[in-house]
């Protein structure tokens, strides 16, 4: 089974197995496929709030995180991203050995294999206490209490989850922002905080091209799209930002800027807008909203 996390969403879960309960060993597994850089995974704390583990993403790279309280801690970090938009595996495990008193955490991702020892080692009777305690995946529901710093709620699909070798029903537990299943249609909607960005390939404008999008703003002044091969001829580019609410796009096949404008400059509206840019030959023509707003010529 896998879900839909919307991006402002969550799941609680409990912990409610025939089995009996371990302390010193917990251990947690899912699949996850998403684009996002800064999001909860997993975030589990005991009746102690300083005593935790939590695993995020952290530009794209995963964190495994585990609190023992006061000054000890074990922060485990993968080396690659993995917010790539393909399905990955993430298993994340901590176990304390009563007799060398020793407590370790692993962190396995497809090729990568991390363990870590806390500093400075716990004792045992530090080691986190989940028995009763809820578990918290994709996000955490709103006004939710903790010391500890939680990036946003989670963007993206997950599938089998399991905490302590249990799989769980996302659904069937208290969810918001969540959905069955997991859609392999492209992503066509995204939205910006304002201090963001979305990396996709490039493509040169060849002799019969076009491009184009919708958008809706307040902002009078942000750049809305940007293509350049950065490191091989920056020289070439084209872009589009939007100018005191007035429409701005400018080009540069390596012989000189030209400059296309709308007529108006009231794009910052808040109201979805959409832009095409064609390009026949050397001739430019900008159409916003469907209506034809500017022509030129690159020299």
């Amino acid at each position: 089974q896998s879900y839909t996390f919307s991006g402002d969403g969550y799941v609680v879960l409990r912990h409610e197995s025939s089995s009996a309960y371990n302390k010193y060993l917990f251990s947690v597994s899912l699949n996850f496929r998403t684009f996002d850089e800064n999001a909860l995974l997993f975030l589990a704390v005991s009746s102690q709030p300083d005593r935790f583990i939590s695993l995020t993403l952290s530009q794209g790279l995963v964190v495994f995180r585990i609190g023992y309280g006061g000054d000890s801690s074990l922060e485990i970090s993968t080396v690659k991203p993995y917010n790539n938009g393909n399905w990955t595996r993430l298993e994340a495990t901590r176990y304390f050995d009563r007799k060398k008193k020793v407590e370790k955490g692993i962190l396995k991702m497809e090729t990568e294999l991390i363990d870590g020892a806390p500093t400075p080692p716990p004792g045992q009777e530090a080691i986190p206490d989940f028995f009763g305690a809820n578990f918290y995946v994709g996000g955490v529901p709103p006004g939710f209490k903790t010391p500890i710093p939680l990036p946003g709620s989670f963007l993206g699909c997950m599938s089998d989850v399991q905490v302590l070798q249990e799989g769980y029903n996302l659904l069937r537990n208290r969810f918001w922002g969540v959905q069955a299943s997991c859609s392999d249609k492209p992503l066509t909607v995204v939205g910006f905080n304002g201090d963001g960005y979305l990396e996709l390939a490039s493509h040169s404008l060849k002799k019969k091209s076009s491009f184009g999008f919708v958008f809706a703003t307040m902002q009078e002044d942000a750049l809305l799209m940007l293509s350049t091969f950065e490191g091989l001829d920056r020289l070439s580019y084209y872009t589009v930002s939007l100018r005191r609410g007035q429409l701005d796009v400018r080009l540069n096949a390596g012989r000189g800027e030209v400059r296309l404008a709308s007529t108006g400059s009231e794009y910052a509206d808040g109201r979805f807008h959409s832009l095409a840019l064609s390009k026949v030959g050397r001739r430019l023509e900008l159409r916003v909203d469907d209506s034809l707003h500017a022509s030129a010529s690159l020299p």
